[in-house]
């Protein structure tokens, strides 16, 4: 059965030589596909990356996000495995991914979110939609541009097994999150009439060696970002910090997931929601890995966030806020030190503070690595509709990037699409 994809068809049947895998048509690879992570092999980019174990993927597979099912592609030359393509299979609504804010023109939000009502579709992401990075590829090649078409075509010829063995259609491809330095090597895409989206970037930081200590972090600030910090400190001060265990997380369970809905519906843009068993799954799986901290104001569970940590990359992952305690006790600006904080004492030399809240993680010495997608829609005319409706329902705002640390340069601006592909991590 081949999937059409422009004018060119990727088709692939059964292997005879090698059960369970699929053999492509006029290609040296094969293909085969898993509906969950029990028995595949563990990828080499586990060691130094969390969200490339198989463990992990055991969680999305037992406590999958609301509207996503998780699809292994294990991809073979010759005798060898030589890596895997992690995808999800979406279903997209557009009046759950996109919020139209309730200000401005009547007649005009009425016009929007009817239009929205009428997007419905099946999409496969190649990636992760809790993430922000490239976390969908993991194949042994060296030549980029080679291994970017060895993507495309594995993903369309196994879409019909997919649709039949899930018994859906799936009308577009969304290939997730990748570094603007690749982007001479995805433009090939566009052939095939992918449409490029630019995505808010994601905030880093690098740590440097000689920071030992969070006061180190502090000494190589600016005096104006120093006493900016330490005024948030004494703000802080009466905030209770509490490193979450497993049994502790499965107490607060319900709480924990009010306060991530807070942040969640409060963005404009937003592909899932969290399975409420996720953060307690993560700290039964990576006890030593996965941290929950709480912050507490008079015995009462008020904010919370969570860092993940392998390998010397530390994540900033999801984050729970109750926006009224957040002005008095500038609570999201000591998650975003504490973040730091916690990296620092577990060696981190890389802090990936995810997307949104760019200017304030700036000032806390994160800085924007830009970032580019692909989405292509069965209906080629189609594929620029949904280029329109991102661009006209996202709203865009000026950013201006601090520089808080001694011997950088002044603060430049940069307009950016205020929007994520999922709530921020910090």
């Amino acid at each position: 059965m081949p999937c059409t994809l422009g004018n060119q068809e990727h088709v692939a049947y059964p292997s005879t030589e090698h059960p369970g895998q699929y053999e492509m048509e006029n290609s040296e690879f094969r293909f085969s596909i898993h509906y969950s992570a029990d028995g595949l092999g563990q990828l080499k980019e586990a060691e130094n990356n969390f969200f490339f174990d198989n463990k992990y993927y055991g969680i999305l597979d037992r406590f999958p996000s609301g509207n996503t099912c998780q699809i292994y592609l294990n991809v073979y030359q010759g005798n060898s495995t030589i890596g895997r393509l992690w995808c999800q299979l979406m279903d997209v609504k557009g009046e759950r991914i996109l919020k139209i804010r309730e200000e401005g023109n009547a007649v005009k939000r009425f016009f929007k979110k009817s239009f929205l009502k009428l997007i419905r579709a099946k999409a496969l992401v190649c990636g992760n939609l809790l993430l922000s990075g490239d976390f969908g590829v993991s194949l042994d090649i060296q030549d980029k541009s080679r291994k970017v078409d060895l993507t495309r075509r594995v993903i369309s010829a196994a879409i019909p097994f997919i649709q039949k063995d899930k018994g859906v259609h799936i009308c577009m491809k969304f290939f997730k999150d990748y570094p603007e330095e690749l982007e001479e090597h995805y433009q090939q895409l566009e052939e095939f009439n992918f449409v490029k989206f630019s995505a808010e970037p994601v905030m880093v930081m690098d740590v440097p060696e000689e920071w030992n200590s969070f006061d180190d972090y502090l000494a190589a600030m600016t005096s104006k970002y120093r006493v900016r910090a330490k005024r948030a400190f004494k703000k802080g001060k009466d905030i209770e910090r509490v490193n979450f265990t497993h049994d502790r997380i499965l107490a607060h369970k319900e709480r924990l997931h009010e306060l991530y809905c807070m942040v969640k519906d409060s963005v404009d843009f937003n592909l899932v929601s969290l399975n409420i068993e996720y953060f307690a799954e993560l700290k039964r799986v990576f006890p030593e890995e996965f941290d929950l901290v709480g912050y507490f104001l008079e015995g009462k569970l008020i904010a919370f966030f969570t860092v993940m940590n392998r390998g010397g990359e530390a994540h900033a992952h999801f984050l729970g806020l109750d926006a009224s305690y957040n002005r008095d006790y500038q609570a999201y600006l000591n998650i975003l030190y504490d973040i730091i904080r916690l990296s620092i004492d577990k060696k981190a030399h890389h802090i990936d503070f995810a997307r949104t809240a760019l200017e304030i993680k700036s000032s806390v010495g994160a800085t924007p690595y830009p970032m580019f997608f692909y989405l292509q829609h069965r209906a080629p005319f189609a594929s620029g509709i949904m280029r329109w409706v991102y661009n006209s329902f996202s709203p865009v705002e000026e950013v201006v990037y601090r520089q808080p640390f001694k011997n950088q340069t002044k603060g430049s601006k940069q307009t950016e699409h205020a929007d994520a592909s999922r709530p921020s991590g910090s």
